[in-house]
């Protein structure tokens, strides 16, 4: 069984106090899932954890689902920096070009929505 990882970055909470800097930085906000696979594809969850990231110092605080679900909460997509950005670990290049195809349809049909 390949493990698969994925990692969708909320982007940039505001003020959160790192406690490693002892400074208030505005923190990234993430979601890291790991999948069972069949052959390369994921089929369901297998854990998920939820991340704070200082921008200055790289350290990572996990925190639980109830307060990923505040701070994600907190803010809309128009107020916050949205990253929709997925990452695979041991992906090959025929995934990376299919992934940024699909990225890009997602968006055309988004703007033809809006439209």
């Amino acid at each position: 069984m390949i493990k698969l990882r994925t990692i969708k970055k909320y982007g940039f909470i505001c003020k959160y106090f790192c406690t490693e800097c002892n400074i208030e930085v505005d923190a990234l906000l993430m979601k890291i899932t790991d999948w069972y696979t069949m052959l390369i594809i994921p089929i369901w969850p297998q854990s998920e954890s939820y991340v704070i990231i200082c921008p200055k110092c790289k350290t990572a605080k996990q925190i639980d689902q109830e307060e990923f679900k505040r701070l994600v909460s907190r803010f809309n997509k128009s107020s916050r920096r949205f990253i929709i950005d997925e990452i695979f670990e041991g992906k090959t290049n025929v995934q990376i070009n299919y992934l940024s195809e699909m990225e890009k349809i997602r968006k055309e049909r988004e703007q033809q929505k809006l439209d």
